[in-house]
């Protein structure tokens, strides 16, 4: 595991619809259903995936951002490396169809367990179809949002695969760096 500043998270406030500053109800109870063996960290407030690894100590490539995108027949969620970028033409050339990024209202309706813009990257909790980039197979644990901007899952690769079941696996980034030159 990674050293860090961040801590275990307990609370649960039953008068909402996720844990108390941490994990969504619907990704707790996906998690529970596959006998996820996880941790819940906290880690200072921050908005952007860059800002999140950075504030917890921990490295872009290990922690997974979800972003969801919108195509003619449904909506799916891509599964990256917060030190990458999306490739959407990787996933359009997959599915054969024209995807575009979610509007923020259509995040927010199918997360509506989630502060807005912390997706949890577990599609499978919310009846998504997943595509999980192959860089993440190289960790030897992960880190993903939780549903809030101040907490994390933390589980190892292994288990991550496990609770990833149905998603389908390839290159869909490109690295930041490269990103940035284009």
């Amino acid at each position: 595991m990674c050293t860090s500043t961040l801590t275990t998270l307990i609370s649960y406030n039953q008068n909402s619809r996720r844990l108390k500053m941490g994990m969504a109800l619907s990704l707790r109870d996906y998690l529970r259903s596959m006998n996820s063996s996880h941790e819940t960290l906290t880690h200072p407030h921050a908005d952007r995936s860059n800002y999140v690894a950075k504030s917890a100590h921990i490295p872009g490539a290990k922690l997974a951002k979800g972003v969801l995108l919108a195509s003619g027949t449904g909506y799916m969620l891509a599964v990256i490396p917060a030190d990458h970028r999306l490739d959407i033409h990787k996933i359009e050339n997959i599915i054969k169809e024209k995807v575009d990024m979610a509007s923020e209202g259509e995040v927010e309706m199918i997360f509506n367990d989630c502060d807005p813009g912390a997706v949890p990257p577990v599609g499978q909790a919310y009846g998504l179809t997943v595509f999980l980039d192959d860089h993440l197979a190289d960790c030897d644990d992960i880190y993903l949002e939780g549903g809030d901007h101040e907490s994390l899952v933390h589980m190892e690769a292994d288990n991550f695969r496990h609770v990833m079941q149905g998603a389908v696996y390839g290159d869909f980034t490109r690295d930041v760096e490269y990103a940035e030159r284009v």
